[in-house]
């Protein structure tokens, strides 16, 4: 599911930045995830009501993220199947 303290859009950033990512970068960014989580579970059993909202919430926007991803994905293999075809049509 991911970060519950990042917003859609952050995550969505951070998926499009990663295969601009150097090694070094996606290992800071798994450190510094993993070091979110354990923060979470760390907070007081009062807030385990709030925080079971907000990781719904969370992992509602990662499915609409994922999703998103599907569907470019789908149409990029649209557009690169036409432009095939295109192409051996000499257009």
């Amino acid at each position: 599911r991911g970060s519950i303290s990042l917003t859609r859009d952050e995550k969505w950033r951070i998926i499009q930045a990663i295969p601009k990512l150097s090694q070094f970068q996606v290992d800071e960014l798994q450190k510094i995830l993993e070091e979110e989580k354990h923060k979470f579970s760390e907070l007081s059993p009062k807030h385990l009501n709030q925080l079971q909202k907000l990781e719904q919430k969370h992992a509602d926007d990662w499915n609409d993220l994922k999703s998103i991803s599907q569907q470019q994905n789908v149409k990029q293999e649209d557009q690169t199947q036409a432009d095939e075809i295109r192409k051996q049509l000499g257009l």
